[in-house]
């Protein structure tokens, strides 16, 4: 049987490798599957970390991984060290005490946290001062709504990313207006990666190996 994760690249202004977006996908198909979002949270936790290690799969790039309520609130990120990985927040989280208070949680034990898709919304305002990178998806938002936000997030020491970029005029242009990373198909589409999936007992077994070296 065989495990299957897709990555795309996030990249610097120098068009460099920043980071990879690591996505769930259960076949050779490059789209997501029929299951809820912490699902394929989890199951990328699984193939990518339990099954071959997260530096296999991004090369000892950073890792930005999807959290959706759940799996932050029940603190899955804690399973991954702080310096290989990003909490990328999704835009559908419910933004409660809780998950301020787990988020403070998260930056304050050196984990970075991303806000995805981020829509200008006054609901975030309570999660932006454990925020240190902001994503934007430049086709869902107005060029008015980017030109105001981008000089208040990083006068606050925010990293930017601009989603979304399929030409090399979007790259140049949003460069131009401060972004420090960028993410599209003018660079790549997601890259599947196949690997053998380890059977129920060798997960098992590596666990306890993992909670034995603690």
């Amino acid at each position: 049987m065989f495990a299957y994760v897709a990555r795309q690249p996030i990249v610097d202004t120098n068009k460099q490798l920043y980071a990879y977006e690591l996505l769930f996908r259960d076949g050779e198909r490059n789209c997501f599957p029929n299951i809820s979002p912490d699902e394929a949270t989890s199951r990328i936790l699984t193939e990518s970390h339990l099954n071959v290690g997260i530096d296999e799969v991004t090369g000892g790039a950073i890792a930005f991984i999807n959290f959706h309520t759940d799996t932050l609130l029940f603190r899955f990120p804690t399973s991954l060290t702080p310096a290989d990985v990003v909490i990328e927040i999704t835009e559908t989280v419910t933004v409660s005490e809780q998950l301020v208070a787990t988020c403070k949680q998260f930056a304050e034990q050196g984990y970075a946290l991303a806000l995805d898709d981020y829509d200008i919304d006054e609901k975030w305002l309570p999660l932006l001062p454990y925020i240190s990178i902001v994503k934007f998806d430049v086709t869902t938002v107005t060029d008015d709504q980017i030109r105001t936000s981008v000089p208040l997030l990083k006068e606050n020491g925010i990293k930017l990313v601009a989603e979304r970029i399929e030409t090399a005029q979007q790259f140049e242009y949003y460069r131009g207006l401060g972004f420090d990373y960028f993410q599209g198909y003018f660079f790549s589409k997601p890259q599947i990666l196949k690997h053998r999936r380890l059977s129920s007992s060798e997960l098992s077994m590596l666990e306890l190996l993992k909670e034995s070296t603690k």
